[in-house]
Parts: C-alpha cells; sequence; structure tokens
C-alpha cells in the first residue's frame, strides 16, 4: 500500500510537471510567433498584435506597405535579423522615412536662395536646408574613431547611430536621422551600409519619392576618418568620404 502510494504521489506530480511543461511551451510559442508580438528595434517589447492587423498597426507587411513610423517597407528578410540598440533583438522588416520627411528643407532653401536645392523641391529633404546635405560628424568623432559603430549588416543601423550621436553635432547626419520621429517612434536611424545598398537596389524606391541621384550617408564608419557612402546614381556600395563631407540622408528603421 505504501509502495503504491508513492507511485501514485510520483504520477501525479509528474502529471502536474507536464501540464506545466506544456503551458510554459504555448506561451514561449506565443511570445515569438511574429516580430510585432517580440520587440521593436529598440529592445522595447511590443503589445500583442490583433489577427488581421496590417502591417502600419504591427501584422504582416510586404513590400510597398505602409510601416509603423509611416514610412515605406522596402525590405522583407526571408528570416529575421538581428537589430536594436546591442542587436540583441529581432526585426524582419526595414522601412524608409517617405518623401519631405525634413519638410522645412524646401522651403527654407528656396527662401535662402531662390532656388530647389539638391535638385527639385521633392528632393531636398535629403540634402539639407542648403542642398549640400548632412556632413557624416563634425564633432570630435571627425577625426576620430568611434568604438563600435563598425556594422555593415542589415539591422546593425540603429546600434551605429545610437553609438554615433555623443560624438556628433545635432546637424551630423546621424543625429539629423535620429530626430526624425514620424509614425511617433523614436529609432529612425542612419541606414547601415547593407541597409543603404537595400534601399537603393528597392526595385519601386521612386514610390517612395524625393531621392537624389547623388551621394547618400551610411552608419558604417571604416576609420577615424571615412565613412561608408552609396551614389544613388550608379548603385555604388564600397565608395567611402571624409567624415566632414555633406552628403544625403534619409532615416531608416528596423521593426
Amino acid at each position: 500500500m505504501t509502495r503504491i502510494s508513492i507511485v501514485r504521489g510520483r504520477s501525479t506530480a509528474m502529471g502536474t510537471r507536464l501540464k506545466l511543461l506544456t503551458v510554459g511551451l504555448v506561451l514561449v510559442t506565443a511570445a515569438v510567433a511574429g516580430c510585432s508580438s517580440t520587440t521593436d528595434s529598440s529592445g522595447a517589447v511590443q503589445d500583442e498584435v490583433p489577427q488581421g492587423a496590417s502591417c502600419a498597426d504591427g501584422g504582416l507587411c510586404a513590400l510597398g506597405n505602409s510601416g509603423p513610423g509611416g514610412g515605406v517597407v522596402f525590405y522583407v528578410s526571408p528570416g529575421t535579423f538581428s537589430c536594436g540598440a546591442n542587436t540583441a533583438s529581432t526585426c524582419k522588416y526595414l522601412e524608409s522615412a517617405p518623401n519631405m520627411w525634413n519638410p522645412n528643407s524646401s522651403s527654407a532653401c528656396k527662401e535662402a536662395t531662390g532656388t530647389s536645392c539638391g535638385g527639385t523641391l521633392q528632393t531636398t529633404s535629403d540634402f539639407s536646408s542648403t542642398g549640400q546635405g548632412f556632413p557624416w560628424c563634425t564633432g570630435s568623432g571627425k577625426d576620430s574613431l568611434i568604438p563600435g559603430a563598425f556594422g555593415n549588416g542589415i539591422g546593425s543601423g540603429y546600434a551605429n547611430t545610437t553609438i554615433m550621436l555623443p560624438d556628433c553635432n545635432p546637424g551630423d547626419a546621424g543625429n539629423v536621422a535620429r530626430s526624425y520621429t514620424g509614425g511617433g517612434m523614436t529609432d529612425w536611424s542612419l541606414a547601415s551600409k547593407d541597409e543603404l545598398n537595400a534601399l537603393y537596389i528597392y526595385t519601386n524606391r521612386a514610390a517612395i519619392g524625393g531621392f537624389n541621384s547623388g551621394y547618400y550617408w551610411s552608419s558604417s564608419q571604416i576609420d577615424a576618418a571615412l565613412a561608408f557612402n552609396q551614389s544613388f546614381s550608379t548603385g555604388g556600395t564600397g565608395t567611402h568620404s571624409y567624415k566632414s563631407f555633406a552628403l544625403g540622408a534619409r532615416p531608416v528603421r528596423a521593426f
């Protein structure tokens, strides 16, 4: 009788453990199902998304959709990629800030110069109010290495930009990109080298609008003096310039 009682006690305990494990597995599965139920690119936990929600509301996205930040989705990963401040979060999409993301540029430029700087009025958002663009960095990071701002891959733009901010000035490319708050989002960033190339090769980039055929900065530093950029005319991805040079910038965000 005693043995039977012990066996039954163990059996009951095991059943309880199995039941708890099963519930735990269900909860874990629910937590990792889709980007919208994990974390955003800044590492903050997102709320569960209602079934059938649109891309803008945190649901599944396709190329060309309006993203949660009010931009346009230009990259969809086949799986997921690392993102966030320490690339410790998981994302699936990249969105570009829309045309005229910096609406004061065209009016300020035309008022100051009497011309449409940077090409047409629709392209001046990316090239500042002067039409010349934004320097990569004019602060203490202009001629010195900014440790950690070397990420080239998809998902590293946020981390690069965050690292750049203290060593660069408010009017520099990374700071300008981060200061954009479209859709109420505060994680807009200067694209990494590969993110910038993904934006360039997006087949419907013209529909996003406002891109100049000049050079655009990435957030990927090369050394103390240089950072990567890309020609939006020829598409060259290995080009680079001194950090003080003024080039185009278009905020992007991963989610």
